[in-house]
C-alpha cells in the first residue's frame, strides 16, 4: 500500500505532470511508429530497408557534425533567464540562437552539396548521398521549427509542445505509410518527411508568436537590438552544449554509419529494426524526464546542493525501476511481435533486441549526468567522455569486424557505448555535487 500511495503522491508535482503530458504524445507517436516500422519494413523489402537504414545513417553521421543549432543551450538559457524573469538576457539568449541558427543553415546547404561526392568515396555511388541531400533540406526547417518547440517547453506550455510535435509527427508518419502502399519508394518518403517540416514551419512562427504576446517574450526589434557582444557571451558555453548533445545524438546513428561500411545493408536494417524495439523502454521515460530535469534542477540549486543531491539520485532511482519493469514487459512481448508482423525475414532481430533490452538499463544510470554537467558549466567532461567512447568504440569495431559476424561486433560495440558513460555519474556524485557542498 505504502508503494502505490507514493506512485499515487507522484502525480501532484509539477515535474511529473509535465513528463506525464509529454509521455501522452509520445505514447501516441510511439504506436504510430511502431505501425509505420511495420508498414516500412514490409513494404519495402529487407534489402531496401536495410538501404533506407544506412541512408538515414549516412545523413545522420554527417548532419551531426554539422549541427552548431545550439537548440539544447537555448533550453538551458532561456529558462534560466526566464526563472530570473530577466527580459534583456532572455532576448540576448534568442539572439544568439537566432544568428547561429543562419550559420548553421549555411553549413548544411553547403553539407548537402557535397553528399554525392561523400557517398561516391564511402560507398562507390553518388545515390547515397542523393537520398541524403534531401535530409539536409529538412534539418535547415527543422532548426527553425525547434525553437518554438524549445521555447515552449521552457514555459511549461508542454500541452501545446506537445500538439504541434507530435501533428507533425503523426503527419508524416501517415503520409509515408500512404506513399509506400500506393508504390513509392525511398525517395518519395523522404520528400514526405521534407514537406511535413516546411508546411508546419508557419504554423510554429504562429504559435511562438501566439505565446510571446501571452508571456510578454522579447519581441523582434528586442532581440534585434541586442548587441552581438552581449549575446555571444552565450556562444562558447552553447557550443560546449550543443557539442555534448550532438554526441549523445550521434548515438546509434553513427554506429550504424560505421556498421555499414563493412557489413551488408540488411543487417543494419535488422539492426535498426532491433534498436528501435529495444528503446520503446527506455524512450517511455528517460529522455522527456532528462530534458525536464534541466529546468527543474536549476531551480533546486538555489536551494543547495544536499537538495540537488538528494533529487538528482531519486530521479535515477524512479528511472531505473520504471525501466526494469517496462524491459521486463517489453521482453515478453516484442518476439511474438516480430515474428507476426515482421515477418520471418527479420526473425534475426529478435536476439539482437532481447540483448539490448538488457544493455539499456544501463543507460538509467546516466540520466541526470547532462543536466547536472550543463548547470555547472562542466559540459566539458561531458565531451570528453564522448570522445573517448567513441574512440573506444569504434577502435573495438574496426578490430573485431576482422574476426567476428556482425551481431557479436554490433552488441559489443554498442554495450561499450552504453557503459563508459557511467564514469560520469561517478564524477556527478563523487566528486562535482560533493565538491560544492564542502565549498
Amino acid at each position: 500500500m505504502k508503494f502505490f500511495a507514493s506512485i499515487t503522491g507522484l502525480r501532484r508535482i509539477p515535474f511529473v505532470r509535465d513528463v506525464a503530458t509529454i509521455q501522452v504524445g509520445s505514447m501516441i507517436l510511439m504506436a504510430a511508429g511502431f505501425v509505420s516500422s511495420i508498414a516500412f519494413a514490409r513494404l519495402l523489402g529487407k534489402e531496401t530497408y536495410g538501404l533506407y537504414a544506412v541512408i538515414l545513417a549516412f545523413s545522420g553521421t554527417f548532419t551531426a557534425f554539422f549541427n552548431i543549432g545550439q537548440g539544447q543551450s537555448l533550453y538551458v538559457f532561456f529558462s534560466e533567464a526566464y526563472g530570473r524573469k530577466d527580459r534583456h538576457a532572455m532576448a540576448a539568449v534568442i539572439a544568439n540562437f537566432t544568428a547561429v541558427a543562419g550559420v548553421n543553415i549555411v553549413l548544411l546547404l553547403i553539407l548537402s552539396m557535397l553528399m554525392p561526392m561523400l557517398s561516391m568515396k564511402f560507398y562507390g555511388s553518388p545515390s547515397i548521398g542523393q537520398y541524403a541531400r534531401i535530409l539536409c533540406f529538412f534539418q535547415m526547417s527543422e532548426i527553425l521549427n525547434s525553437m518554438t518547440l524549445i521555447l515552449l517547453q521552457s514555459l511549461r506550455q508542454i500541452r501545446l509542445k506537445v500538439i504541434l510535435e507530435q501533428s507533425a509527427n503523426l503527419s508524416y508518419l501517415g503520409l509515408a505509410v500512404a506513399v509506400l502502399f500506393f508504390g513509392g519508394k525511398i525517395h518519395a518518403v523522404l520528400l514526405t518527411q521534407l514537406g511535413v517540416s516546411l508546411f508546419f514551419l508557419p504554423i510554429s512562427i504562429i504559435a511562438l508568436g501566439v505565446t510571446a504576446r501571452r508571456f510578454s517574450l522579447p519581441g523582434i526589434r528586442e532581440v534585434l537590438r541586442i548587441p552581438w557582444k552581449e549575446s555571444k557571451e552565450y556562444l562558447g558555453q552553447g557550443l560546449l552544449i550543443t557539442a555534448d548533445k550532438t554526441i549523445g545524438n550521434f548515438f546509434p546513428q553513427g554506429l550504424y554509419f560505421f556498421l555499414s561500411l563493412f557489413v551488408p545493408a540488411s543487417f543494419v536494417g535488422v539492426a535498426r529494426i532491433a534498436v528501435q524495439l529495444a528503446n520503446v523502454p527506455r524512450s517511455i521515460l528517460l529522455p522527456q524526464a532528462g530534458d525536464l530535469s534541466t529546468a527543474a534542477f536549476a531551480r533546486m540549486k538555489t536551494e543547495g546542493v544536499t537538495v540537488l543531491r538528494k533529487n538528482a539520485a531519486k530521479l535515477i532511482k524512479h528511472a531505473l525501476a520504471f525501466h526494469a519493469l517496462l524491459s521486463l514487459g517489453a521482453a515478453i512481448v516484442f518476439p511474438p511481435i516480430v515474428m507476426f508482423f515482421y515477418g520471418v525475414q527479420y526473425l534475426e532481430a529478435i536476439p539482437v533486441m532481447l540483448w539490448l533490452l538488457l544493455i539499456h538499463l544501463v543507460s538509467s544510470l546516466s540520466i541526470a549526468n547532462s543536466p547536472l554537467l550543463r548547470l555547472y558549466r562542466k559540459t566539458q567532461y561531458s565531451i570528453l567522455a564522448g570522445a573517448v567512447n567513441w574512440t573506444l568504440m569504434i577502435g573495438s569495431l574496426l578490430i573485431l569486424v576482422r574476426f567476428f559476424p556482425p551481431l557479436p561486433v554490433f552488441l559489443i560495440t554498442y554495450l561499450i557505448g552504453t557503459t563508459v558513460p557511467l564514469a560520469l555519474t561517478w564524477y556527478v556524485f563523487k566528486r562535482l555535487l560533493v565538491g560544492d557542498q564542502q565549498q
